[in-house]
């Protein structure tokens, strides 16, 4: 008897289950939900703004304004507060959570035997070198955890980062700088570094060991157009400048070797995090700041409308790596 009970429960599940998807194919059948809608929605809460996402599109604002009013109405509760800006509500939070992961999943069926969409690519900005440190265990962890995923690292300057995440150009950022994205960004802080200055070995400061302000007064500071060059040196120049001459500040567009040798043959100096010394630049040291905020940590930021399954694998790395309420990781720099 308590087989057959079992049964007919399953039997009385499995029914309520189909009629419950015939119920809601009709609701999709009916217009009032739509691929386009959803699509149009993401966008604008990843954008904050109708217009800008319209023109993302290629569509008319009026028409993005209009189906997305009717998506609300449909649903009986709104999916974006338009009193401060556009941001999606609690219960538009998690709509378009569900949304994405829908979206997502259809955009793996449609490019199921394809090739000219690669799915198993991460994208992801990195913004200090690659070769050592927990930067590095964490890709080679990734890597051996997911070897089938075509890593693709990006350099991408801070101020940019947003932007991409938002329009998943990137998937995912190893950033000290987290963009004010509230709502649509999320971050969790993973280690520290301490920035340390590189300089000439013929520099009259190479003969010390660690150095203070007072030693950086008035002297040149090369910083990458590109990297984050230009926030470390937003980040420390109130310090150095702070009763003391200040520094002469060049921007270079050029890579991370070319700043190192720029500072040999100029007797320069730049703000580097501690992996640069992996470049190994002939005729160039490094030395770190005695007090003064020079502590970076790095965070790992992406989309919260991301839901592709590259994504969530390096999430799941981090997780492992990490720990699920990790703070920080000790510097095990040297």
């Amino acid at each position: 008897m308590t087989t057959n009970g079992n049964t007919d429960s399953e039997s009385l599940r499995s029914g309520q289950r189909a009629r419950n998807q015939t119920e809601f194919r009709r609701y999709l059948v009916s217009g009032r939900l739509s691929l386009v809608t959803l699509a149009e929605a993401l966008t604008v809460a990843e954008m904050h703004s109708f217009r800008k996402a319209a023109s993302m599109l290629g569509v008319m604002p009026s028409a993005v304004s209009t189906r997305i009013s009717g998506l609300e109405d449909s649903l009986g509760y709104r999916l974006f507060d338009r009193q401060h800006g556009v941001r999606p509500t609690l219960q538009g939070h998690v709509f378009l959570d569900f949304a994405e992961r829908a979206l997502s999943l259809i955009a793996q069926a449609v490019a199921t035997g394809g090739s000219a969409y690669r799915t198993n690519a991460l994208h992801i900005a990195l913004q200090s070198a690659t070769t050592s440190g927990t930067q590095a265990r964490l890709l080679e962890q990734f890597s051996l955890s997911s070897p089938d995923v075509f890593l693709i690292p990006e350099e991408v300057s801070p101020a940019d980062l947003a932007g991409n995440l938002r329009r998943r150009r990137l998937d995912i950022a190893l950033t000290p700088w987290v963009p004010d994205e509230r709502g649509v960004i999320l971050s969790r802080p993973l280690w520290h570094e301490d920035m340390l200055v590189a300089l000439s070995d013929q520099d009259a400061l190479a003969a010390r060991a660690t150095l203070t302000r007072e030693d950086l007064a008035g002297r040149t500071f090369l910083v990458r157009a590109e990297g984050i060059g230009p926030s470390l040196m937003e980040r420390l120049l109130p310090w150095l400048t702070e009763g003391l001459r200040a520094p002469m500040v060049e921007e270079l567009h050029a890579g991370r070797d070319t700043l190192l040798l720029s500072v040999a043959r100029n007797r320069a100096l730049a703000l580097v995090m501690p992996g640069a010394r992996d470049l190994r630049a002939p005729g160039v040291i490094f030395r770190p700041l005695r007090g003064g905020p020079t502590m970076i940590t790095f965070h790992a930021a992406w989309s919260r409308y991301n839901n592709s399954p590259t994504l969530r694998a390096f999430l799941k790395t981090v997780k492992t790596v990490f720990g699920p309420d990790r703070g920080f990781v000790p510097n095990t720099e040297s």
